[in-house]
């Protein structure tokens, strides 16, 4: 991580601490702001955009170590991890809409639930906790996909590398803590994505038929996987 992106991310983590641990349900019925709540945490800030993509890897950072620490039995330190993977979503629903801000206002509250559960000791199996995992991720692939398909249409070269990038790391995440395995025509795609956004990023290619192309395939994937989720939530 860079300086620059250390720098905005102390700033985030400042302005979150500020909230005094907000929560999504606890959001849910502030008097202050009871309309906007869950898009404006109330004692939180709204982020730019473009610094929730220039960060985009730190929810995966915490996402694994809230995995690791809970095979170690530290449940306190998994659950603080968890919580701040949560900082995250909270920020990223106030520059998302539709659908996809639904599904991570969702995630915030799963989150919120479970790092409560966890703090108390009441998650048995890394399986619960990985399942949670699994679905955020997920739900941040299919985001940022969105994201990179609207920049996509605005011709916006480095932002639409940035949310590819972001998008291929949660479906990667999503996958592995869901524990599932990508057949060689989805590895190819994956690995295709991520080697255009960072062409797209540094400006070595620019936006052609092809990006399209090759961004509907990794759509593709995504949904995929999705349907991998939905047939395991439902067993």
């Amino acid at each position: 991580m860079n300086k620059k992106i250390f720098l905005l991310f102390l700033v985030f983590a400042l302005m979150v601490t500020f909230s005094q641990g907000w929560t999504a349900e606890k959001s849910a019925t502030c008097k202050a702001c009871p309309s906007k709540c869950l898009q404006t945490p109330c004692g939180c800030v709204i982020i730019q955009e473009e610094i929730w993509y220039d960060l985009a890897d730190e929810p995966a950072y915490h996402a694994q170590k809230a995995h690791d620490y809970f095979l170690k039995k530290d449940f306190a330190a998994s659950a603080q991890e968890i919580r701040r993977l949560n900082n995250f979503i909270i920020a990223g629903i106030s520059v998302t809409s539709g659908d996809i801000k639904k599904n991570l206002e969702n995630s915030a509250k799963e989150l919120d639930a479970l790092a409560g559960k966890i703090a108390a000791g009441e998650v048995k199996s890394i399986n619960e906790l990985d399942n949670v995992l699994a679905k955020v991720s997920y739900n941040l692939a299919k985001r940022f996909k969105k994201a990179a398909h609207d920049s996509f249409l605005k011709k916006e070269t480095k932002k639409t590398g940035k949310a590819l990038k972001a998008s291929m790391l949660y479906l990667e995440n999503a996958a592995l803590f869901l524990g599932h395995k990508f057949e060689t025509e989805a590895l190819d795609i994956i690995k295709g994505t991520k080697n255009l956004a960072g062409k797209l990023i540094s400006g070595t290619e620019k936006i052609g038929q092809d990006t399209g192309k090759l961004m509907d395939k990794a759509g593709t994937v995504i949904d995929n996987l999705g349907k991998k989720l939905e047939v395991k939530k439902s067993k």
